[in-house]
């Protein structure tokens, strides 16, 4: 771990458990399918002689550092931009209506 190798810890094992669990609801053809994160939980199991004061300061950077996290844990903007065969592409100018299959 970077944080560990930071304050000059050995961490002598580290495994990691990440599960998230999401729901998705609506219709690809109404044009209203939705993603929702759940949760996500973090499991650490870790074995070491360092100092406790120093493994928490560890897991605190590592948490407060993690890119992942951090946009999980806090609203992040997300902008698009779109192009379509090379120009501008616009899609709130095609309302969202039924849609069939190609």
């Amino acid at each position: 771990m970077l944080y560990a190798s930071m304050l000059n810890i050995t961490l002598s094992r580290v495994r990691l458990h990440i599960e998230g669990r999401w729901s998705v609801t609506g219709s690809v053809f109404r044009q209203t399918r939705r993603s929702i994160m759940d949760n996500v939980s973090v499991d650490f199991d870790i074995e070491s002689d360092a100092d406790p004061n120093l493994i928490a300061a560890t897991l605190r950077n590592a948490t407060n550092g993690c890119h992942a996290e951090s946009a999980l844990r806090d609203p992040t903007p997300v902008s698009e931009t779109v192009r379509l065969n090379g120009d501008a592409f616009d899609v709130d100018a095609y309302p969202a209506t039924t849609v069939q299959r190609a």
